[in-house]
């Protein structure tokens, strides 16, 4: 295995030979080099050089060997510190057709994101900046006391127990209910979540009468209206004209990551595309926030991995 240590060369330089590499050698074998320490000047900007021993470098964080990482499909080990100037970098290719999304049931199945699957492992709130994004978009509609609260694709139940945690000291909400199509997640979240003011319901987000008449001072739907299996925005024009509190708030999660194996990648992936491409999530997006503009409310777009489309009624 050949190691490669980098100086001065640009970032164009890197990229291609490191591309080049992982192409050339045995498939899976990991790529090594050896780069400048990140903590040697960081009062430079990337890419700015100085001397390391007498020799020209170029700075950079070490952000940019795990943005690098992430482009070429891999995973990057913890670098190992060589000396105060220099540090070694693993990266490992990881398995670009182990993904979730293959599990073999169809879209629309019951069980498809349960928690016996791949996707039933994930926390969304181990992404710091989504669990950051959410926590805002929270402070930002400000929820009455004692509200009422419901999850349109609860899954296990990861948003209402971080808003519980993020709340009951403040205006802890009345009643939480989660909705979920998949038994096995539903059941998970009760027994996650076993008290009140958690509630949770199995129930197929198409049908007309899936909130039976009730209303709520929020409605959280993260990662579930895009579903090819859900009219979100007829559901979400339900919500609003019958379902929704006339101060009401309303927090739309889209998710703009995917993971490969246990990776998560970052942006929009649309077959192929090689790298994330955004117009399919842009125009949903846009159309969601249009909409909401429309029946009076203020509307911000904020995150990353997940991007959130909060609104709240203008006074």
């Amino acid at each position: 295995m050949s190691i490669r240590r980098y100086h001065d060369e640009s970032l164009r330089q890197i990229l291609h030979d490191m591309r080049t590499t992982l192409r050339n050698q045995t498939p899976g074998a990991a790529l090594v080099v050896q780069v400048p320490h990140p903590d040697s000047a960081e009062t430079l900007y990337r890419g700015e050089t100085f001397s390391l021993s007498g020799q020209t470098v170029r700075y950079r964080p070490l952000s940019v060997w795990v943005e690098l990482a992430d482009i070429l499909d891999c995973r990057l080990q913890c670098p190992k510190v060589l000396d105060s100037q220099w540090i070694e970098l693993t990266m490992t290719p990881i398995d670009t057709q182990s993904c979730w999304h293959t599990d073999g049931r169809p879209s629309g199945h019951p069980e498809k994101y349960g928690i016996d699957t791949e996707y039933g492992r994930i926390d969304k709130f181990e992404r710091p900046h989504d669990l950051a994004a959410f926590q805002d978009a929270l402070e930002w509609i400000r929820l009455p006391d004692d509200a009422q609260v419901v999850s349109l694709g609860v899954n296990r139940g990861d948003e209402l127990h971080l808003l519980w945690e993020t709340l009951q000291t403040t205006c802890p909400p009345a009643r939480l209910l989660g909705i979920d199509h998949s038994a096995s997640a539903i059941e998970y979240a009760r027994n996650r979540m076993p008290s009140a003011p958690f509630e949770f319901r199995r129930a197929d987000l198409n049908e007309d009468n899936v909130l039976r008449g009730e209303r709520f001072d929020a409605v959280l739907a993260l990662n579930t209206l895009h579903s090819p299996k859900l009219d979100g925005r007829a559901l979400l024009r339900r919500i609003v004209k019958d379902h929704l509190n006339p101060t009401g708030a309303i927090i739309l999660g889209f998710p703009n990551c995917r993971y490969i194996g246990q990776t998560l990648k970052f942006g929009a992936q649309t077959k192929n595309y090689s790298s994330p491409e955004y117009s399919v999530l842009l125009k949903e997006i846009s159309a969601y926030r249009r909409y909401l503009h429309q029946q009076k409310f203020t509307v911000n777009i904020t995150g990353r991995h997940t991007l959130f489309v909060n609104a709240k009624r203008r006074p």
